[in-house]
């Protein structure tokens, strides 16, 4: 798979860092089995086995899934919704998918020029979006599901947009896998819900949960990236304010973090004042962490 290390300007969101996660959770979990299956096969074999959907052999990308909520993909996207049941309403006329499927193919092509290797890992570890409509929401991922992406698009989504919201998902699950893998939080997800540890989220801008506000950042770096390789500067620049604000919350509060999850934020952070340095007059610089 080629590509290029820090495509998005982070090593802890390369390529490199995904297969390396991909190979070892694949070997640990296939140790018993010569063949080693694939890395969509052995954590669907964990996480989703009631997945009865084979992936088409000349699938060039992910595939689009309008009947997940009627099929072996309900519970998945329930879990992806955060929702017992599928709300109603779900589903999508004939003529929103076909203005989506030509939309999400334009999105894909966008992804493929600007972010080869991100783009190959998609296809590699995220075969399928789930598409449901849920009101106010633009789609999801959770730990417990790696793998699957749910999306909630609506008409007004651009091509650029679905992009954005693709690659945002793509994200977490990157951390999702480093998580699994390696380790990154020190403390249990009630702890880090808790007010010491509640930190400002960078794309809500509103204060979350440590685990949540960490994967923000990412996400939020990541588009910042994304949009100065499409040549939209002032798009790029919106974010880091809050980026800015959301990485020194994450400094202070540290103490949420094993030593990877340090490495990671040190990157991070490296990364921010990087961007600072290039592309802004007077960057406000988050605190180092030691």
């Amino acid at each position: 798979m080629p590509c290029r290390q820090r495509e998005l300007g982070l090593a802890a969101l390369s390529a490199e860092r995904f297969q390396t996660n991909a190979a070892i959770f694949c070997r640990y979990m296939n140790k018993s089995d010569v063949s080693c299956r694939s890395f969509w096969q052995t954590i669907t074999e964990s996480q989703s086995p009631e997945i009865n959907f084979r992936i088409p052999v000349q699938q060039k990308h992910p595939g689009l899934i309008w009947t997940a909520g009627r099929s072996s993909f309900q519970r998945p996207l329930c879990d992806l919704m955060n929702v017992r049941e599928i709300p109603g309403g779900w589903e999508y006329a004939a003529e929103e998918k076909a203005l989506f499927d030509e939309r999400a193919a334009s999105a894909f092509r966008v992804l493929e020029r600007e972010v080869p290797a991100v783009f190959s890992c998609l296809c590699a570890s995220i075969p399928y979006l789930l598409m449901a409509r849920r009101d106010g929401y633009g789609g999801g991922s959770v730990s417990s599901r790696i793998g699957l992406i749910w999306l909630s698009p609506s008409q007004t989504w651009t091509d650029e947009v679905w992009a954005e919201n693709i690659l945002h998902e793509f994200v977490h699950n990157m951390l999702f896998v480093e998580e699994l893998v390696n380790s990154i939080f020190s403390l249990s997800v009630q702890e880090m819900e808790e007010g010491e540890s509640l930190a400002m989220s960078a794309i809500r801008r509103t204060p979350r949960g440590y685990d949540k506000s960490f994967h923000s950042a990412f996400v939020s770096y990541a588009i910042t990236q994304f949009y100065l390789m499409l040549g939209r500067k002032k798009k790029a620049l919106e974010l880091i304010p809050g980026l800015i604000v959301c990485v020194d919350d994450l400094v202070t509060k540290k103490r949420a973090l094993t030593r990877n999850g340090l490495d990671l934020l040190n990157q991070l952070v490296d990364g921010v004042l990087r961007f600072g340095r290039q592309h802004l007059a007077r960057p406000e610089q988050p605190m180092p962490v030691t």
